[in-house]
């Protein structure tokens, strides 16, 4: 017990020690000079990523045309703005038709999609003669 004492007291005149001292300039963050950020934007460069069919198809079956904007986001408020026309033609009915054309345009603009993301990855092929 003694020698545990004895460490505490050393500790803490090290602490009341350290109180009065000044901190190293390295630990004042306030002086630091600012740095200088470039944000350069490629206009050219497009991240796109490929979409999943599957996924169309599920939200085009269970929202139609809200679903379809996952696919088409021009496609889908045609095809809202269609089906709401319809449906207050027709009473609803006519929701049995423009239904199944939000699935297939959603399954169709999606492979669409895939096909021109495929084609900017690829890079160019070159033949050479020899």
């Amino acid at each position: 017990m003694t020698q545990d004492k004895g460490k505490e007291l050393s500790v803490q005149k090290t602490m009341e020690g350290n109180k009065n001292a000044e901190p190293p300039a390295s630990a004042n963050l306030t002086q630091s000079q600012p740095q200088q950020i470039i944000v350069t934007h490629n206009p050219g460069v497009h991240h796109l990523m490929a979409k999943n069919v599957g996924v169309a198809f599920m939200l085009a079956f269970f929202f139609g045309p809200l679903g379809l904007l996952y696919s088409t986001i021009l496609g889908g408020i045609v095809m809202l703005i269609v089906s709401v026309v319809v449906a207050l033609i027709t009473l609803g009915f006519g929701l049995i038709v423009t239904w199944p054309i939000c699935i297939i345009w959603a399954i169709i603009a999606v492979n669409i999609h895939n096909k021109k993301i495929v084609g900017k990855m690829t890079p160019p092929v070159t033949q050479s003669t020899g």
